[in-house]
């Protein structure tokens, strides 16, 4: 068994990395914004590693069920099913005891392709190594990769990632809205990550427990793009087990492309997200999240923001949430990233019940997100623009989504994320690779 106490590992984790999850960078002032970044997508070279599926990690109490699953562990496995954007022919698994309030130990690890449920395809299943060793403990607040294993990995396809907990986990780090159907054990079931078939696996959850990233080591070079966001970059209001959400959308029109000319999409988005402070220490505001949740992807490139909504529902102000944006573009271009600027979309605040709208028309908010939207589009604030607002707003409401569009008149339906995700303007993304001079 290996434990960790305190390492923190690169930028773009090696093998065996461990890092410990960093909250509260302090903003960088004016006076160190970068040159700008010498941007281009990356040289073309031997297999590279790329973040092929990732899921921003939220805290959740003990006493908060998972559909009808009580949310603490207890000798059982899970068995996590995620949906790859790239392909390749090695896979590297990222665990995560972010929000624990105790060690968690992983005394075994697989991942396989999944056939169907909770069932893998016959023989893909590979059993995972922490630094040589097969069992690994992480104490509150690490994260850790895996050993690379070889597994053929298509893009597109459905990896199941089973892990052992053999002890009481009262907080296991989480994704709560998944909108993926994943699978457990009973409690006491011990270890059955190297079982095939789903009989063992008779509970059901639809969050993302101890994973947030699955590398590949690609079968062709490319970046990955970071879509950093809220509710409606996680896909609220989309059919659960589908892949619908816009970033899912993103993801198909690139890998209809030829090879060479892709990217992977990582969807960092998290329900009731704010650019500025947090709603809790469980849900960081996406300043105090940048590190863990984009500049720590392996292979990012371009990063799209889409967030605010919750900022303005909660009384910030069009300049604290320019400013907020702005410290977001600077921390990206010093680690030459590129940043897309998403408008925020329109809501319907009559049907929103909240300390700050209370389920009326808030003509202050609408102005407030028309402010930021301004700013968005202004050439030079960001280096691109998608107009997700004009993508989705009623032509004859501007301060609301079509109704086709939408069916709580916040989040969109699957018709609006669709929308959304063919609103990207794919050549201002870095797809592929440069062939060497």
């Amino acid at each position: 068994m290996k434990t960790f106490h305190g390492v923190t590992a690169s930028r773009t984790p090696q093998r065996g990395a461990l890092r410990r999850s960093l909250l509260g960078w302090a903003a960088f002032t004016a006076a160190l914004v970068p040159a700008a970044p010498a941007w281009g997508a990356p040289p073309c070279a031997p297999p590279l590693w790329v973040g092929a599926w990732a899921a921003s990690p939220k805290g959740v109490a003990s006493t908060e069920a998972r559909d009808g699953t009580a949310a603490a562990l207890t000798n059982q496995t899970v068995r996590m099913i995620v949906h790859t954007t790239y392909g390749g022919s090695e896979v590297r698994v990222r665990v995560a005891n972010t929000f624990g309030d105790a060690p968690l130990r992983i005394s075994a690890a697989t991942a396989g392709l999944r056939q169907s449920g909770a069932t893998l395809v016959a023989g893909s299943a590979r059993p995972l190594m922490f630094a040589g060793a097969a069992s690994v403990t992480l104490n509150p607040g690490f994260d850790m990769l895996s050993d690379p294993v070889a597994l053929d990995v298509p893009a597109a396809a459905d990896v199941a990632i089973s892990l052992y907990v053999p002890d009481v986990l009262q907080r296991p780090t989480q994704h709560p809205v998944a909108l993926q159907t994943s699978f457990l054990t009973p409690s006491g079931a011990g270890d059955h990550t190297a079982d095939e078939g789903a009989g063992v696996f008779p509970l059901t959850t639809r969050a993302w427990l101890l994973v947030t990233g699955l590398d590949v080591l690609a079968s062709t070079p490319g970046s990955a793009i970071v879509t950093l966001g809220d509710s409606i970059t996680d896909g609220g209001g989309s059919m659960p087990d589908t892949n619908r959400r816009w970033p899912d959308v993103l993801a198909g029109r690139i890998l209809a492309r030829p090879a060479g000319q892709r990217a992977s999409v990582l969807n960092a988005g998290i329900g009731g997200n704010r650019i500025l402070s947090g709603g809790t220490n469980d849900n960081p505001s996406a300043l105090n999240r940048l590190d863990r949740d984009v500049f720590s992807q392996t292979g990012v490139r371009d990063v799209i923001l889409l967030e605010g909504t919750n900022d303005i529902v909660g009384g910030s102000t069009s300049a604290a949430i320019i400013t907020g944006m702005q410290e977001i573009i600077t921390r990206a271009h010093a680690r030459e990233l590129r940043v897309l600027g998403g408008t925020i979309i329109p809501i319907d605040y009559t049907r929103v019940v909240s300390p700050w709208t209370l389920g009326k028309s808030n003509p202050a908010a609408n102005a407030t997100r028309r402010a930021v939207n301004d700013w968005i589009r202004t050439p030079g604030a960001f280096d691109g623009v998608v107009d997700f607002d004009a993508a989705v707003r009623d032509p004859n409401a501007r301060d609301r989504m079509l109704a086709a569009y939408t069916a709580d008149g916040i989040h969109p339906n699957d018709a609006g994320y669709r929308a959304m995700g063919e609103a990207v303007p794919l050549e201002l993304l870095d797809l592929g690779c440069t062939a060497a001079a």
